[in-house]
């Protein structure tokens, strides 16, 4: 699975990508990667601190976001 997600404010667009290990995870288990990467990128526009993603270790061996 790929997620790609992009963010705009007044003055940076920002683009974020993660393609997911095929056969890791089952669906629900990538939806909630690519939930909270949403949640990341729109919490990183909006100035707030955190990062979900990789906090709660979602990621692991070759996965990795691009941003």
């Amino acid at each position: 699975m790929q997620a790609f997600i992009a963010t705009h404010t007044g003055s940076v667009t920002r683009s974020y990508s993660v393609q997911l290990t095929k056969g890791k995870r089952d669906r629900l288990a990538e939806d909630a990667v690519a939930s909270k990467l949403l949640l990341n990128a729109l919490a990183t526009a909006c100035k707030l601190p955190g990062d979900a993603l990789i906090d709660n270790g979602l990621l692991t061996g070759s996965e990795h976001v691009q941003v």
